[in-house]
């Protein structure tokens, strides 16, 4: 497929933006990979609140970001300024700014944007993009973070709706723990537009069609403690007696020895390019103890039939090429009452002109769980 673009300019809203995110995933911006040189201007005076010079802090969040990208679109910094609103000069630029172009920050509603200009062809899925960064004041405390967050949308990446990710959107949840670097998923889908996806942390080997057919649908997904901070197969309940569980919700900054055991598990479903934008459903399956249950569109978990000829879905929904489901989401360990237990996630999706074949990964998300004794000291 090729076609011509000229002078399309995509303006992504940064991490506290007051609009609404029309797309999730390690969601992509599009159905095509952008290119950009690797080379950003970026000469910012002064120091964030922490005392970090900001073109150091830049720099950090170029090698947090170089984790995922291959030798030749290793991301660097160029000491020295370009103004950010001159579009069409061919430099990519980083920059903090007092203004977004001449529009004040506090009006526009944004930490930062970065503004995307395509120009030329879709050749071999992939378009050249000259991308310029805009920082504002508000990002200091997080600079680090905000600039983490702008670049990766330069290299494709759309909003998230996982807490913990680096491309959060204003909707998401608030997250527990600071949001400066990318989490294992955001370094997922800069592999998957850029590198190899399939030397992932969190890639599910694998993928089937009901009728045999090979696809190139792909599934990302695992459990974590540290709101995808991190990503872990084992968990293990803390033994909390009832009383202080109930004194650490009334004071919890009196116990923060006892912050909750909370288990978040999260997938991202990578269609095939021919699915790509239309009406389908997706699928959790959890096996558990010989048991099937499938996750609806309540967020509850319902008993299915072993030839799954009762499958609810979880969402249905217009697909895109990369979209993103929390599994569970914010399970406080502690207060759910399991027991020790073992359960694998299955993941699929459907297309509704061909609601009987079901593409999905024969490798679950694997989530075990152990329940600490409690001391008899």
């Amino acid at each position: 497929m090729k076609e011509v673009y000229s002078k399309i300019r995509l303006v992504i809203l940064g991490t506290v933006a007051a609009t609404t995110a029309t797309t999730y995933g390690f969601t992509l911006l599009a159905s095509f990979k952008p290119f950009t040189s690797p080379t950003y201007y970026v000469d910012i005076e002064g120091s964030a609140i922490n005392g970090t010079p900001f073109n150091a802090l830049v720099e950090e969040a170029m090698e947090n970001l170089n984790q995922a990208l291959p030798p030749l679109m290793q991301l660097s910094a160029k000491r020295e300024y370009a103004d950010p609103c001159m579009t069409g000069d061919g430099k990519n630029t980083l920059a903090l700014t007092e203004t977004f172009c001449g529009e004040p920050w506090n009006e526009f509603g944004a930490s930062g944007v970065a503004h995307l200009s395509y120009t030329g062809q879709i050749i071999a899925n992939t378009i050249d993009v000259e991308a310029d960064i805009s920082l504002s004041r508000m990002s200091d405390e997080s600079f680090r973070g905000a600039a983490g967050h702008e670049l990766s949308h330069a290299l494709g990446l759309d909003h998230s709706i996982f807490a913990s990710s680096i491309l959060k959107s204003p909707e998401s949840r608030v997250a527990r723990l600071p949001i400066d670097d990318p989490t294992p998923d955001d370094l997922c889908g800069i592999k998957f537009l850029h590198g190899d996806p399939t030397n992932c942390e969190i890639y599910l080997a694998g993928s089937a069609r009901t009728d045999g057919k090979p696809t190139t649908a792909m599934f990302f997904g695992g459990g974590s403690s540290e709101e995808g901070h991190t990503y872990q197969e084992n968990f293990h309940i803390k033994y909390v007696s009832p009383l202080l569980l109930d004194l650490r919700e009334t004071w919890p900054s009196l116990f923060p020895e006892l912050a909750p055991n909370v288990l978040d598990v999260m997938a991202t479903i990578v269609v095939e390019q021919g699915d790509f934008d239309k009406k389908g459903k997706l699928y959790v399956i959890a096996e558990l103890g010989g048991e099937l249950l499938a996750l609806n569109s309540d967020e509850q978990w319902q008993p299915i039939a072993p030839d799954l000829s009762n499958l609810v879905a979880a969402q249905s929904k217009t697909l895109h090429i990369a979209n993103e489901v929390y599994v569970i989401e914010k399970l406080d360990l502690q207060r759910s009452g399991l027991a020790d237990m073992d359960v694998n996630f299955f993941l699929g999706y459907t297309v509704d002109d061909e609601p009987t074949n079901l593409t999905f990964s024969p490798t679950p998300i694997k989530v075990s769980i152990r329940n600490e004794s409690p001391s008899l000291e």
